[in-house]
């Protein structure tokens, strides 16, 4: 390796010409997957990780453009083929061991397991086992946060507590009634910088599950979707410093910027109780939440990823709304891994040599 590009340990220099796949095994597996003792089910999760591999989808492309034409399973059957055998074999475990594994995978209901007596070439086979995936619960086990938020969200909507003081302001219905959107005062829990109010409201409210900082609420003598969405809009336009991305010079970065913002004021005041991001149905309170915490950084990032897309997208709008729900996580890994890229393949050192020879 160059001297230039030396990390400072060998052995993080030398993984740079090493690329490893397999089976993935998110950290949240350690914590919700356990044996009685309260210890994590290392056999099971490593099982899982195997299962959930076999689960995904396969990009179909056609051989000559390269275009996508859609998605496959990577298994023949109508469900996965699996055997204790070949799980003992692997793994170096015995046959009660795997099948205990399964056992409490297939508790938890991740997994379900169906014997099928089947023709081959030999003859009848009984009992060969077909394994079906979960996917809403293998989402719980991997984002048990989500579920949290989403468990709380319904404890919120189903309790009769009078609402908590707010502070706020006023802005004017379109027929010339008032509106007030009123944020929630400080509390022990989260602490914002709203000032306190002594004023209860009595009227009826919508709680929306997001930062305490940003939870609005919205009351009038005739409410309706229209004020609703008015004061959303305002307060998207404040995340996302929605006057300087206008002020951007490409037309068509522009335009993605207004339709990115569009998107979000829709997904904002969805009614529906689920939406569907990365081909999962998410609960629509935990989209809302993090559509909420985006600003003008991550719209920067989106408008970038989407403007910077070659291969065929199908459906724009999903492709949109997953690039927008992962933002929070992946942008600074994101360009610091184009970084990276730009240093080590010698195209920031070429633009360099560019500049000084211009």
């Amino acid at each position: 390796m160059n001297e230039q590009y030396h990390t400072g340990n060998a052995s993080v220099d030398a993984m740079t010409n090493l690329h490893i796949q397999g089976n993935m095994v998110p950290f949240a597996w350690y914590q919700t997957i356990l044996r009685p003792n309260g210890k994590p089910y290392l056999l099971a999760i490593i099982i899982l990780a195997d299962l959930v591999y076999w689960f995904k989808p396969v990009e179909v492309l056609d051989e000559v453009s390269g275009r996508f034409l859609g998605w496959r399973k990577r298994f023949k059957a109508d469900l996965l083929q699996k055997s204790y055998k070949s799980y003992e074999e692997v793994l170096g475990e015995s046959r009660h061991s795997i099948k205990t594994a399964m056992d409490a995978l297939e508790d938890l209901g991740v997994i379900r397991r169906e014997f099928r007596e089947i023709r081959t070439a030999g003859g009848i086979a009984n009992n060969v086992m077909f394994i079906d995936l979960d996917v809403d619960i293998l989402k719980k086990l991997t984002y048990p946060e989500m579920a949290e938020e989403a468990d709380k969200c319904n404890q919120e909507e189903q309790s009769d507590t009078p609402p908590p003081k707010f502070s706020g302001r006023v802005v004017q219905n379109s027929d010339g009634g008032s509106v007030k959107v009123l944020r929630e005062t400080p509390t022990e829990k989260c602490r914002t910088n709203t000032e306190n109010t002594t004023e209860t409201t009595t009227e009826s409210t919508l709680a929306i599950n997001q930062p305490a900082n940003q939870r609005i609420t919205l009351t009038s003598d005739r409410y309706d979707v229209i004020d609703r969405r008015k004061a959303y809009e305002e307060l998207i336009r404040e995340n996302i410093c929605y006057d300087v991305l206008m002020q951007e010079a490409d037309l068509s970065v522009r335009g993605i910027f207004e339709n990115l913002y569009t998107l979000i004021c829709d997904v904002v005041c969805q009614e529906r109780s689920t939406i569907r991001i990365d081909g999962y149905d998410m609960p629509c309170d935990v989209v809302r939440s993090r559509f909420l915490k985006l600003n003008m950084e991550h719209l920067r990032y989106a408008a970038y990823a989407i403007s910077n897309t070659t291969t065929k997208v199908v459906n724009i709008r999903a492709y949109m709304l997953t690039t927008l729900y992962h933002a929070l996580e992946t942008m600074h890994t994101y360009w610091s891994q184009k970084a990276n890229h730009d240093l080590y393949s010698g195209a920031f050192l070429e633009g360099s040599a560019q500049r000084r020879n211009g």
